[in-house]
């Protein structure tokens, strides 16, 4: 059940990317915390081997065991189990993911990282690899390896995020779901819409609408420089909700922050931009810039703070609840 939020209304609030602490580093839980579910991605992108994958993300949940206020579920029986008992302890639910491939991953690890308790799994991060590309590559399409990936995902009970891929990668992979496993659970965990700002990292509403249609969800990111070349204000990020929520049906929008549900200073914020710049964007092409995220909207209360400011373009409080966190926990129940 969800918990009870100021002035006495109840609201659930979800994540489909957030970060417990800044990208990189230790959990942390700010006491304040406002949420009920998240995804969090247990692996950095920069893990290149599947050593390496599992090393980290064996670390990561053993920060979150030693979380009392978090805990990892697995299924859909632990997911309703956590939300009959724990949401009244004003714990979090942890679903963990990886926004990456590693280099030398075969399908057949698909099953390794499953039984790690990894749920989520992009095809590419942004260059190519055997299975498809990332964005930097819009027009590099799913390869006959990233074929066989998609039926290791299926056949393992894995769920597969596009936020990532490139536009052709993304395309050919719902084509190849839908022919071949519908079963297969899609979603874009994080991102912003391509038709807003044309950032190749945002993905066209067309592949959003198409992963609606599956059954999936579309989260939306306040990273400023996916929602806009130069305004880092709530109001860049609003421009890509109200696209969102007129072009795609009321149950599949909600919110993939991929920021920090902590309060950080500016210093600590500058050091670690530039951490994850010179690792992620050596070359510039992603264009980030600091502040990489939309500042008002940040901290233990984002949740709130996006309710605030969606609660202007939304009429109809129904639709609120589900984008706040009603939708991803829907598509969790459903794909775990």
């Amino acid at each position: 059940m969800p918990r009870k939020k100021k002035g006495g209304k109840e609201m659930y609030y979800a994540d489909s990317l957030g970060f417990l602490g800044l990208p990189g580093g230790k959990i942390q839980v700010d006491p304040e915390l406002r949420l009920d579910l998240v995804h969090l991605t247990s692996v950095p992108p920069w893990a290149k081997t599947m050593d390496e994958a599992l090393k980290a993300h064996n670390d990561f949940l053993k920060q979150i065991e030693n979380q009392p206020r978090l805990r990892v579920v697995r299924s859909k029986e632990e997911l309703d189990e956590f939300n009959t008992v724990d949401t009244y302890n004003n714990r979090t639910a942890v679903v963990l993911g990886m926004q990456h491939v590693p280099e030398d991953a075969e399908p057949d690890d698909i099953g390794k990282l499953y039984q790690a308790g990894i749920r989520v799994m992009g095809i590419a991060y942004d260059e190519k690899n055997s299975f498809g590309s990332g964005w930097k590559n819009p027009d590099m399409g799913l390869t006959k390896e990233g074929e066989k990936f998609l039926k290791a995902l299926a056949e393992n009970g894995m769920i597969l995020d596009l936020s990532h891929a490139s536009h052709q990668t993304a395309q050919d992979a719902i084509v190849f779901v839908i022919k071949n496993f519908a079963g297969l659970p899609v979603f874009a965990s994080h991102t912003g819409v391509f038709q807003v700002y044309k950032h190749p990292r945002n993905l066209s509403i067309s592949l959003l609408q198409q992963i609606a249609d599956m059954g999936g969800v579309v989260g939306l990111l306040i990273q400023t420089f996916l929602l806009d070349e130069k305004d880092n204000s709530p109001e860049a990020f609003i421009k890509h909700f109200r696209y969102a929520i007129r072009e795609l049906p009321a149950d599949s929008v909600c919110i993939g922050s991929d920021a920090p549900h902590v309060n950080v200073g500016s210093e600590e914020a500058r050091k670690n931009f530039n951490m994850k710049k010179s690792k992620l964007d050596p070359d510039g092409k992603m264009r980030v810039r600091f502040p990489e995220y939309v500042e008002d909207l940040t901290g233990p209360d984002m949740m709130e703070k996006i309710e605030d400011e969606i609660s202007l373009s939304a009429s109809l409080w129904k639709r609120i609840v589900g984008v706040l966190g009603k939708n991803l926990l829907r598509f969790f129940e459903k794909s775990l």
